[in-house]
């Protein structure tokens, strides 16, 4: 394939890994292109967390980054609400590429590339990262509705693909628009090293013998942590040595599942650590013995995470659905508490031998960056003009 010079566009990019998945894949996908001998560009905001900033561009690698100013950390950690008056004026930079891929829908950012890909009839790909329906008691749902009327669907409508991650994805965008592929999510293993276990439990003052029960992600609403909670605390009154991890940064719902696990009496066994950085975050998978997601949409990469080193994985039905999951690296089980707590049982209750280990961590090969980047090129080459 011919080299193409691609801008990829996200509100958010590493350092900032304190915003989700997106900004890694975004990442690992502009690192995977660009080593395949594409010429490649990103443009961002200079968020980091909730209060730091990135104060310089980024050219370590063989692209470059424009970290664009934004106007306020707050709105774009709590809301996702981005204001970035430098980056409109950077649109008109658009002319210079072959195509442009936007990983976000409903920002300013992404209006301000439609616009201009549309002024200067640049093809781009749109990629989500997540469903297009607004849920019936979702927040801010009613500027979501105004967006989608007023610019939202025809932003789906023009796009040259919509890149999505599984068929409920798809499914939702195909009411817009004909033009949707679902690619995987990937993962890069030289980049994951094997820590040594008992690490995590040692500085979080885990006892050895205690079994983990981890999850990792953003403590939201919307992750079906407060079942977690529930189905543990019944674990609890028939299993001594085990303990709940959670994961990852607040998102304004830390508070009520600490209130939860108090007044179950179980605030002694769940452990909150906020977010992690990335040595002490492997460390929690490789001390864990089953981890546990209840409600997704996408394709976690933190799934990917979890079978690169053997653990296996238990989520329930009621969000997004990836079906090789179930029998092959987990359970897929009801969305309830007796469910839950029933496959946590049986995972735990399975000797994890090395036998069924090196099975989860074989379905790995199946997720590499090499072979998703091959058919995103695929999909450029018909896109592009």
């Amino acid at each position: 394939m011919i080299s193409l010079k691609i801008l990829q566009v996200i509100p958010a990019f590493p350092p900032a890994t304190s915003y989700g998945g997106a900004p890694v894949v975004a990442f690992e996908m502009t690192k995977a292109l660009s080593d395949r001998g594409h010429n490649l560009t990103v443009f961002s905001t200079d968020v980091f967390d909730e209060s730091q900033r990135i104060y310089s561009n980024f050219y370590k690698y063989n692209f470059k980054v424009f970290y664009f100013k934004n106007l306020s950390n707050r709105l774009a950690y709590k809301y996702r609400i981005y204001l970035s008056p430098n980056f409109i004026i950077s649109g008109r930079y658009v002319k210079n590429f072959d195509i442009v891929h936007v990983h976000d829908f409903r920002t300013m950012l992404t209006v301000v590339i439609y616009f201009f890909c549309r002024l200067y009839d640049v093809p781009y790909i749109l990629q989500p990262h997540g469903k297009v329906p607004i849920e019936v008691n979702q927040r801010g749902k009613y500027f979501k509705r105004l967006f989608d009327y007023i610019i939202g669907n025809r932003i789906i409508k023009n796009a040259a693909e919509i890149l999505v991650l599984n068929n409920d994805e798809a499914k939702s965008y195909r009411i817009i628009s004909k033009n949707v592929v679902i690619i995987n999510n990937g993962i890069n293993k030289a980049d994951y090293e094997l820590p040594i276990k008992q690490n995590f439990k040692k500085k979080f003052n885990i006892p050895i013998e205690f079994e983990i029960i981890l999850y990792v992600g953003r403590i939201n609403e919307k992750k079906g942590l407060d079942l977690l909670i529930e189905a543990f605390s019944e674990l609890c009154k028939n299993k001594d040595k085990i303990i709940l991890v959670l994961v990852g940064p607040d998102d304004g719902y830390s508070e009520h599942l600490k209130n939860l696990s108090k007044s179950k009496n179980i605030s002694d066994k769940v452990v909150f650590t906020g977010f992690l950085n990335k040595d002490d975050k492997l460390s929690a998978y490789v001390d864990a013995d089953v981890f546990v997601t209840p409600i997704y949409y996408g394709f976690p990469l933190t799934f990917l995470e979890a079978m690169l080193y053997g653990i296996p994985i238990i989520t329930t039905n009621a969000g997004d659905r990836l079906p090789w999951i179930n029998g092959t690296v987990g359970i897929i089980t009801e969305y309830n508490i007796h469910s839950l707590e029933k496959a946590i049982i049986s995972v735990l209750s399975q000797k994890t031998i090395t036998e069924k280990k090196d099975r989860i961590s074989d379905k790995i090969n199946e997720y590499t960056w090499e072979s998703i980047v091959e058919s995103l090129e695929e999909i450029y080459s018909h896109s592009v003009k």
